[in-house]
């Protein structure tokens, strides 16, 4: 991973991204405080505090994608690399989340097993009717 080389690859559709990024941010799994980082190049779209953001134990760095594709996994492997540097030494544990509505059908089975494989989880966007929810891939 020292190598990896990482795009950082604009979003075509801001609007939708930042809706799915504000969304999850609401809704997340963990029902805890989630920080939106600034939308600067080199930065996850959101922060979440395990227990809270005032005494964190761990916290989830999570990239948010309306297509997802190996380039956005490569992306959060990268802020994963750099988290232990960039956050308070007392922090136990750091692992990660992709968020997205759509994942490329050539990429999606190397995703997946990459993101298992580095105890990532994956969150895809639903709607049903008048329900928006994200269910967790694997």
């Amino acid at each position: 991973m020292k190598y990896l080389k990482t795009p950082i690859v604009p979003e075509t559709n801001i609007q939708k991204h930042n809706y799915l990024r504000d969304l999850f941010k609401k809704q997340n799994p963990w029902k805890t405080q989630c920080t939106r980082e600034e939308h600067i190049n080199g930065k996850p779209d959101l922060i979440c505090y395990i227990p809270s953001q005032q005494n964190p134990q761990k916290i989830i760095i999570i990239e948010v994608k309306v297509q997802l594709n190996i380039n956005g996994l490569k992306q959060l492997l990268h802020y994963l690399t750099q988290a232990p540097k960039r956050y308070p030494p007392h922090i136990k544990e750091i692992k990660g989340a992709l968020v997205f509505q759509t994942i490329t059908k050539t990429d999606k089975p190397k995703i997946i097993e990459l993101a298992e494989y580095h105890n990532i989880k994956l969150y895809q966007y639903q709607k049903e009717a008048h329900k928006e929810y994200f269910i967790r891939l694997q």
